[in-house]
C-alpha cells in the first residue's frame, strides 16, 4: 500500500513538472514556438531525477515514521496498575464507553465491589451515579488522535464471581474488549471498529450492535436478542437449539446464518415462529450474522 501511495505521488510531482512546463513555454512562446522549441522547453528534464529522488527520500523517511511504534504508547509502566485501582460497592448497573486500548473484564474475590484498574488514570473519567457506574474517554481526548493499540486506554474491571448487573452497557471505539462471564439482566454491546469479547454468562436480553468490527458473544439468554450487523461480523454461540426462538429476519446485502441455514439475498426478509417463547430480531446491512447452538 505505502509502495502505491510512493508511485503515485512521485508519478504527480513529474506530472505537475510536465504540465507546468508546456503550459509555459505554450503561454510565453506561442504554440507553433513551442513545438519548434520542444527541447528548450524541457530544459528542466535535466533534473527532473533529482526532484524524483528527493521526494523518494522523504518518503523512505515517511515509511519508517509511519512503522515506528510510539514508543509513549509501549512504555512498561503503562500497564494496569494496582496504584490506579478504585472500588465501588453495591453496583448494580455498569456502562463502559471506551476508546482505543485493551479491556479487560474478569470475575475475582473482590469482598463484592467491583474494581477498576487504569493503566493512565486520566485517560478516562470513572464515576458513580447511585448504583451506576460509567467509565467514559476522558473529555481532553478525541479518537482522532489516538491509536487503537493506544495502552493508556488499557483497564482492568475485575467484578464478584457470580455478580449479577441490573444492566451492563459495553461500547469499544478501536480497541479490544474482552469479558470472561457476564450475568445481567440485560447486556447491550456496540462495537465501532474494533472487537468485544464475551466468553460466557447468563443475560435476560441481549443487544448487540456492530458497524465495522467484530462481536463474539456466548451466553444463555433468558428472553430476547437483538443484533445488527451494519458492515461487521456478530457471532453469537447460545445455549439451548434453534427451535427455542421465534425469528424475525432481515438481511439487505450482507448474510445471516442461523442454526447452519443461511438467509441472504437483497432486501431479504423472513419471519419464523417456531412457537417459542423467546425471540430474535437479527438484520444486516452489508455485514454476516452467524448464530449457533450448543446443549
Amino acid at each position: 500500500m505505502k509502495k502505491l501511495i510512493k508511485v503515485c505521488l512521485i508519478a504527480g510531482i513529474i506530472c505537475i513538472f510536465v504540465g507546468g512546463g508546456m503550459t509555459a513555454a505554450a503561454a510565453v512562446l506561442g504554440g507553433a514556438m513551442a513545438i519548434g522549441n520542444y527541447e528548450k522547453s524541457y530544459l528542466w528534464s535535466d533534473h527532473w531525477m533529482d526532484v524524483v529522488d528527493h521526494v523518494d527520500h522523504n518518503l523512505e523517511r515517511w515509511d519508517h515514521t509511519w512503522d515506528e511504534p510510539d514508543s509513549s504508547h509501549d512504555d512498561p509502566s503503562l500497564a494496569v496498575s494496582e496504584a490506579n485501582r478504585m472500588s465501588f460497592g453495591d453496583i448494580r448497573k455498569l456502562e463502559l464507553k471506551a476508546g482505543v486500548g485493551t479491556i479487560e473484564i474478569v470475575e475475582g474475590d473482590t469482598n463484592g465491589e467491583v474494581q477498576v484498574a487504569f493503566a493512565d488514570d486520566t485517560f478516562y473519567d470513572c464515576f458513580r451515579e447511585d448504583d451506576k457506574l460509567e467509565i467514559k474517554l476522558g473529555r481532553n481526548w478525541k479518537m482522532t488522535d489516538l491509536k487503537s493499540h493506544d495502552k493508556r486506554g488499557n483497564i482492568k474491571i475485575t467484578i464478584p464471581r457470580d455478580y449479577t448487573f441490573h444492566k451492563v452497557e459495553l461500547e469499544i471505539g478501536a480497541g479490544t474488549i474482552e469479558a470472561d462471564k457476564i450475568y445481567a439482566d440485560s447486556l447491550e454491546v456496540e462495537v465501532k471498529a474494533g472487537e468485544l469479547t464475551v466468553s460466557g454468562g447468563k443475560v435476560g436480553s441481549l443487544s448487540a450492535e456492530c458497524s465495522a468490527g467484530s462481536i463474539y458473544c456466548r451466553a444463555e439468554v433468558a428472553h430476547e436478542i437483538e443484533a445488527e450487523a451494519k458492515a461487521g461480523s456478530i457471532e453469537l454461540l447460545l445455549a439451548g437449539s434453534k427451535e427455542d426462538y421465534n425469528y424475525e429476519l432481515r438481511c439487505r446485502a450482507g448474510s445471516l446464518e442461523v442454526g447452519g441455514s443461511v438467509y441472504e439475498g437483497m432486501n431479504a426478509k423472513e419471519k419464523i415462529d417456531n412457537g417459542a417463547g423467546k425471540t430474535a430480531e437479527l438484520e444486516c446491512s452489508a455485514g454476516e450474522i452467524i448464530v449457533n447452538f450448543e446443549s
